[in-house]
């Protein structure tokens, strides 16, 4: 059939873990891995996916779901191109920024309809979540790691 089945019978890692360290291992030059299905189906999961994003910081990672799409967005700032253009005909864009890595002190944004500035973020505190793309990039500032979350289903 060509296709091989490898066995790994660790059970300190998960499924993610082992794919993406297989892939690292076969071509180390991979920079970039989209994960269709990453998002959705078992809570646990979905948390243990997006905590393969801090693992792999170095690894850009996009996890994929039915309904939405997230990554990780590292300290300092980063550029997010959108396919917003400002016309009537645009579909509306929402996105979250979860501070997945603890507390982030300075987070700013713009291109948001509520951008950031200097804000903090953290659970049991503030946490954006259903904002709304209105630029065609939109910036984040922040000291901490964030997940960037896009809804697809609107």
């Amino acid at each position: 059939m060509g296709v091989k089945i490898t066995r790994i019978p660790d059970q300190d890692t998960t499924d993610l873990q082992k794919a993406l360290d297989l892939v690292l291992t076969l071509d180390p030059s991979v920079s970039r891995t989209f994960v269709l299905g990453g998002l959705g189906g078992s809570v646990s999961h979905t948390f243990a996916n997006i905590n393969s994003l801090l693992l792999y910081e170095k690894q850009e990672i996009v996890l994929i779901g039915r309904e939405n799409v997230a990554a990780l967005i590292r300290p300092g700032k980063t550029f997010v191109k959108t396919s917003y253009s400002g016309l009537p005909t645009d579909k509306k864009m929402n996105c979250s920024l979860i501070p997945i890595s603890g507390p982030a002190d300075h987070v700013t944004t713009t291109g948001l309809r509520w951008n950031l500035d200097d804000s903090s973020l953290a659970f049991g505190g503030l946490v954006s979540t259903s904002n709304e793309i209105v630029s065609a990039e939109v910036a984040i500032t922040t000291d901490k790691a964030l997940l960037w979350i896009i809804d697809l289903a609107n």
